[in-house]
């Protein structure tokens, strides 16, 4: 069987690695944030994108001409709408199908370092398909995302344009939290995990965001990206606000994790103030520049109480 699937493979993608290797000739090249060079021709017009940030990404930065571009994209990429009707999706980003994106044919792959099914990656690139990795574990890297994909995409101007915005609405942000000494006093942790209880750590790009507008988050003595604390702890660590980050539509599960701290730590200044809260977070859990409308909602809940 497994002779029959590389066979069929290989099939699928003989057409797409003669391509890669004659445009490899041009010299012109990207590096990718996993320090692999990217050829820059051919101009993209069939890109299969690998993780629901990615996806996003390259939608903002393709005008709406060009939307038709994406033909595949990873299981839960819903931003913009448009990408689930007019994309196949290849499967969740931690498990993608290489059959299926050999079957779209595309002449550019973009995936993540940071989550993404590196077998599958490594199977596409010998397969000659031409993939640009990027990582987004922080802002800088964010940023460099970006710019990357503005080189490769044609549209380096879009994803300047981009960036100065977000970099500005991050600045207003953080005036008006300095002129505001009752939010700036306030701690936080946000959740984004339970059984085992995961919180946000202050290794990324969320933290940074958090950090740079002026916002405490907690644990902020302790190394690493999404941390496993006990209850205990964070009782310890007594924060003002609880966010527990929800994702998708169904948020039932979400407050049933609310539930439970205010009925096993009722003590804890956040319970007391009923200030542990479900935050619908797609926004601002993914590393976009569309990342500033969920830290925009955050601060607007935390303000109202501040005031």
């Amino acid at each position: 069987m497994w002779f029959f699937l590389v066979a069929a493979i290989l099939s699928l993608s003989a057409c797409t690695k003669v391509d890669i290797q004659k445009s490899s000739v041009l010299g012109a090249t990207v590096m990718g944030l996993d320090q692999v060079a990217v050829p820059l021709e051919p101009a993209p017009s069939r890109i299969v994108t690998l993780t629901p940030g990615v996806s996003e990404m390259v939608s903002s930065l393709l005008g709406e001409a060009d939307q038709k571009k994406i033909v595949g994209v990873s299981e839960y990429s819903d931003y913009p709408e448009a990408l689930k009707q007019s994309a196949v999706e290849v499967g969740p980003y931690y498990k993608l199908s290489v059959e299926r994106i050999l079957a779209l044919k595309p002449d550019l792959v973009i995936g993540s370092i940071d989550g993404n099914d590196q077998p599958g990656v490594s199977k596409l690139r010998e397969l000659g398909v031409r993939t640009l990795i990027l990582n987004s574990q922080s802002l800088k890297q964010i940023e460099e995302s970006y710019l990357k994909l503005g080189q490769i995409l044609r549209a380096e101007a879009s994803a300047k344009k981009l960036l100065e915005g977000w970099n500005l609405e991050l600045n207003s942000m953080a005036a008006k939290v300095k002129s505001n000494a009752l939010l700036r006093s306030l701690s936080l942790v946000l959740q984004v995990g339970d059984s085992p209880l995961v919180v946000v750590g202050k290794n990324t790009f969320i933290s940074e965001l958090l950090v740079r507008v002026g916002i405490s988050i907690l644990p902020k003595d302790e190394e690493g990206t999404y941390l496993r604390p006990s209850k205990e702890r964070i009782y310890q660590l007594n924060p003002d606000w609880i966010f527990i980050l929800a994702l998708g539509q169904d948020q039932l599960a979400y407050e049933e994790m609310k539930k439970a701290w205010l009925k096993t730590l009722p003590d804890m200044k956040a319970s007391k103030s009923a200030q542990v809260r479900v935050l619908r977070a797609d926004a601002l859990i993914r590393p976009t520049v569309r990342c500033v409308e969920g830290l925009k909602t955050l601060i607007t809940v935390m303000a109202k109480e501040a005031l």
